[in-house]
């Protein structure tokens, strides 16, 4: 593997790391077999050895052909070889990109703080972590970092904008490059490149106009652009595609990924409106993913490889595709498991001295205090009440922790130690920083729970979606009951909040409520409460 990295003065160094990046294959003892035999007959680059897995939806250990790829670049083609060979077997731990498995393997993650030592050659002897993913005070790199986007203002340029000149900033200095003269314009964006030797390049439609229109130029004239710093290696072009997701089409731009450098669209970054800049670094960290990754994919990916993460570390099998199918219902049960969220339509009018009460967190909550991944449901061997889904009555596992609730475990309790920081600073721009590294966890806590229904969901299920659904009305039930029984009226509620009122009500009083609903709940912090 080659990694860069840079120290406290900005220099850069790249390296390189062996790694052994290996994948399992599931059949029988036969196909094993003449699996193993063809393999040697086509001399693979491989090596093989029996292994044992758990299997999270057999709830067993099982026992696999273990296939380890010394060249990590040939791991995409080792694992298509194999499936050719034999379709019906079944592959885990081949989808994963093998810069991930890296990370999960070293305990990395991005812009992590390390203590490397190397040889002569610049390999990596060892690698020591001097960081947590939880920290809530980190030092990011020294990035020289240069803009790039077109100048003056206008609207998309693919839309047909008029041409505009390409605008670069460095070092407190400004330069523009008129394209008048092709050649010219190639020379002194390759000067520029050299002189400032930029580590970040955060660019406004680079990846949709930009960097296609400068390449296809400098394809034509044959002048080099050094974006790489890494010189072996091409720019990593993905194609433009459209996808359909809740009811909408989404379409996203092709994609330019650099070697040595990083490269991010800021126009084209998924929710970098809501966690900015900071943000993507935060879920680059969290999620154990290369930032230019993070910046072009969703969520809901960056969660599913934190789950992965998990799993690698617990020795869990990751399945290539969702193996998983919803519990099966008679037709008295559908009803009750699909009912969603609660909601209490409000009682008309203007209402004054009203309180809010929101839970914290609710889904992720529920689905970490109640063990609520897809594997513990259906469990034969806990039949206590207190582990019962409300209505649904299925089972929930007490023996084994669940890896969706490990996943999430400690990234409700930084979002909680980031809210607590939050209060505790004045308005001013390292208050909102926090509040922008608390807005990862937020979509991350949003994302588990829709995620766990949906189709791409590795380590999902339907079942589990419509058992948390059920613990929330449970509870939203629960704090409408308690908060009448405390004097107030309930004028509505939706969801994981409800809006409560009651003349003239003290702060006691309040803070009472929210105490006896947070002790329901058995659970940190679930609510907090907001007087309107």
């Amino acid at each position: 593997m080659t990694i860069w990295l840079i120290n406290q003065d900005s220099r850069t160094y790249r390296l390189h790391d062996s790694f052994v990046a290996a994948f399992f294959v599931y059949g029988s003892h036969a196909d094993l077999h003449t699996l193993c035999q063809r393999i040697r007959a086509a001399r693979l680059p491989v090596q093989m050895r029996r292994a044992e897995r758990y299997d999270l939806f057999q709830h067993r250990e099982i026992e696999l052909l273990e296939i380890a790829v010394p060249d990590p670049a040939r791991f995409p083609l080792m694992v298509q070889t194999i499936r050719r060979f034999n379709p019906g077997l079944t592959l885990y731990n081949c989808t994963v990109p093998v810069a991930q498995f890296y990370f999960y393997a070293r305990n990395l993650f991005p812009f992590a703080c390390v203590d490397v030592e190397v040889d002569s050659n610049q390999r990596v002897l060892s690698i020591q972590l001097r960081d947590s993913r939880w920290e809530l005070d980190y030092a990011l790199p020294p990035f020289k970092v240069m803009p790039l986007q077109l100048d003056g203002a206008g609207g998309n340029p693919s839309h047909g904008a008029c041409p505009r000149p390409i605008e670069m900033h460095c070092e407190g200095n400004t330069h523009i490059l008129q394209d008048d003269d092709p050649r010219e314009f190639l020379l002194r964006l390759q000067e520029l490149l050299l002189r400032y030797d930029p580590d970040l390049i955060l660019s406004a439609y680079g990846d949709s106009f930009i960097l296609p229109r400068v390449l296809e130029l400098s394809r034509r004239y044959k002048i080099q652009l050094p974006f790489n710093r890494d010189v072996s290696q091409p720019i990593q072009f993905k194609p433009a595609r459209s996808y359909f997701s809740y009811g909408r089409i989404i379409y996203r731009s092709a994609s330019h990924t650099l070697f040595g450098r990083l490269h991010l669209d800021l126009h084209d970054a998924f929710l970098f409106g809501d966690y900015g800049l900071d943000g993507l670094f935060e879920m680059a960290r969290l999620a154990q993913m290369p930032i230019q990754r993070v910046a072009r994919t969703s969520t809901g990916t960056c969660l599913t490889s934190m789950e992965i993460s998990t799993a690698y570390r617990e020795h869990i099998l990751i399945p290539s595709i969702k193996r998983e199918a919803e519990m099966f219902q008679s037709l008295d049960q559908l009803p009750l498991a699909d009912k969603g969220g609660l909601i209490f339509q409000p009682v008309l009018g203007l209402h004054e001295q009203v309180a809010e009460l929101d839970f914290a967190s609710m889904f992720p909550s529920i689905m970490n205090r109640f063990n609520v991944p897809a594997e513990t449901l259906g469990c034969t061997c806990c039949s206590a009440a207190r582990a019962r889904v409300p209505a649904l009555g299925l089972t929930i596992c007490q023996k084994r922790r669940g890896l969706v609730p490990q996943t999430l475990a400690p990234v409700i309790a930084k979002r909680i130690k980031l809210k607590e920081k939050i209060r505790s600073l004045p308005p001013g721009s390292e208050r909102d920083r926090y509040k922008r590294l608390a807005s990862c966890g937020k979509w991350i806590g949003v994302v588990s729970f829709g995620y766990m229904g949906h189709n791409n969901a590795i380590f999902g299920n339907i079942t589990a979606h419509q058992a948390i659904c059920a613990f929330a009305r449970d509870r939203l039930l629960m704090a409408k009951e308690i908060a009448e029984a405390h004097g107030f009226r309930m004028l509505h509620a939706i969801v994981d909040a409800i809006f409560v009122q009651k003349r003239n009500a003290r702060a006691e009083e309040y803070t009472e409520l929210v105490n006896e609903i947070s002790v329901t709940f058995v659970q940190p912090e679930p609510v907090s409460v907001n007087q309107l």
